[in-house]
């Protein structure tokens, strides 16, 4: 059984498969069209005129993705599904959010477009069908969001000597130490980019390397103590305090994807002068397609 919320800065509705108290919003059957559907590749082919075949497309990218979702509304009167159908036009037009969709494997979300809400006349009936048109700009599905968070790395303290210099233990290896690196999974079925934030306070930014690909991201600026900066590596943005725009800091942008099924090691490290205790953290939803 299937359950879709779409979620808007204002208003959450939700259809359930096989709901039947009302007032409900049933989910039809088989009204979820192409969300599991992969996306179109957006470059041309362009045929041999004098050969067999097809030129090569070189780097080819996945298109937006068109989504519809089909349901019923099933309310106690008329006014319950005239105030009903106004919830759901105000959808349309362009109206930005996110839709979930619970299947019997996972949750996967998208973040749309709403383009059209069609609502025929339903008259004096407590009932009406609907369909939400929708563009997912990104076509990927992405399942729940992991984070994985390291401080910086700390030398050890080695070995005291002489020997026996700690009373309760003779071998005294001193401080433990921190690598400032963590592991980062994707289980899904596509490619996805992991967004990076660093807490202060840092004096002179920092290095992240993918250690398993060699992959440098250099973010030379201050980071006082109590703020963060979050680099959306999709995008290329980045953001002090989810506010402003920092990255002409990024001096050094090699970007790295997780590619589906693979694990990765990614190295943290800080420049400059640090105080406070400063915290590196991944986040990754695993993408679907």
């Amino acid at each position: 059984m299937a359950t879709v919320t779409f979620t808007t800065p204002n208003r959450v509705i939700t259809l359930v498969e096989g709901a039947t108290i009302a007032p409900c919003h049933h989910l039809a059957d088989k009204g979820l069209t192409d969300w599991y559907a992969g996306a179109q590749a957006k470059s041309p082919i362009n045929e041999r005129p004098q050969a067999p075949g097809a030129f090569n497309t070189g780097t080819d990218w996945a298109s937006s993705l068109a989504i519809s979702i089909k349901g019923l509304y099933n309310g106690t009167n008329n006014i319950e599904a005239i105030l009903a159908a106004e919830q759901l036009s105000a959808l349309a037009g362009g109206a930005k959010a996110v839709v979930s969709v619970q299947d019997s494997v996972r949750a996967t979300t998208r973040r749309v477009s709403v383009r059209r809400v069609s609502i025929p006349d339903f008259g004096l009936r407590a009932a009406f069908e609907f369909t939400v048109d929708m563009i997912a700009v990104d076509p990927l599905r992405y399942g729940a969001e992991v984070s994985v968070s390291t401080g910086i790395p700390v030398s050890g303290g080695g070995l005291l000597w002489p020997l026996g210099t700690t009373a309760l233990e003779y071998w005294d290896w001193g401080s433990e130490g921190a690598s400032g690196r963590v592991s980062v999974t994707n289980v899904g079925t596509a490619d996805v980019w992991p967004s990076l934030t660093a807490s202060g306070g840092l004096a002179g930014g920092f290095v992240v390397t993918n250690v398993t690909t060699g992959q440098t991201i250099r973010f030379v600026r201050p980071i006082p103590d109590g703020s963060s900066v979050t680099i959306n590596q999709r995008t290329g943005f980045a953001s002090i305090d989810g506010q402003s725009d920092v990255g002409g800091f990024i001096t050094e942008r090699g970007f790295f994807a997780i590619p589906a099924g693979e694990t990765h090691q990614i190295q943290f490290a800080d420049l400059g002068a640090v105080s406070g205790t400063p915290q590196f953290t991944v986040t990754l939803s695993p993408g679907y397609l």
